[in-house]
């Protein structure tokens, strides 16, 4: 079956694609017939500085007066 496929490809009466999955690649093989090679788009990575989050100071209480009431006598 190989040979059959090689010869009909080779005399241009069966395209590459017509032959079956399991001969193709010994059939592109024995013909020299090699795969397109298709570059895949390179995506470049840049990689942005994560924002840190802003601690806030710890708020500081103002001690409280005493109020009148509240003072020793």
């Amino acid at each position: 079956m190989h040979n059959m496929f090689v010869t009909a490809v080779r005399l241009k009466f069966m395209d590459i694609n017509a032959v079956p999955e399991a001969f193709r690649p010994d059939v592109k093989k024995e013909l020299g017939i090699e795969d397109p090679v298709i570059e895949q788009p390179v995506e470049t990575v840049i990689e942005t500085p994560v924002e840190q989050p802003v601690e806030e100071s710890p708020v500081e209480e103002t001690p409280e007066e005493p109020t009148p009431a509240e003072e020793p006598a």
